[in-house]
């Protein structure tokens, strides 16, 4: 289990071991036996639902083409990149979407005749 997995696993059952004090070695002994049967009784559904998206976006010759890219070296940084690049993006596109809405919404204001403020009051400052 990787370290973050270790944390999530430590605060999803912090509050059972509280409330059932003394009946840790149970609870541990119950999990480790019915969490392999969980991933195998859900793991062919996520996988489904995890591939579905890729098979309306990509032909069957580009997924074997992504596979190899990723099973490379450099698809592997770019793995391991892609989430710290998106929560950088993620902000900005964000920000985006409102401008793009605060613009539409403008429009909208404007079509039905109200008219927008010449300056930005001052809020707060006197």
């Amino acid at each position: 289990m990787t370290a973050s997995g270790r944390q999530l696993f430590a605060k999803l059952t912090l509050p059972v071991f509280v409330v059932n004090s003394g009946r840790q070695q149970e609870i541990v002994e119950t999990i480790e036996e019915t969490t392999p049967k969980l991933i195998s009784a859900f793991y062919p559904v996520l996988t489904n639902e995890i591939a579905r998206p890729y098979g309306w976006a990509f032909s069957p010759q580009e997924i074997v083409e992504l596979v190899a890219f990723y099973g490379s070296p450099f698809g592997q940084e770019v793995a391991r990149n892609t989430q710290l690049i998106a929560s950088h993006l993620h902000p900005l596109a964000e920000m985006v979407f409102f401008i793009r809405k605060g613009q539409a919404g403008m429009q909208g204001l404007l079509g039905k005749g109200i008219k927008p403020l010449s300056k930005m009051p001052s809020i707060g400052r006197k």
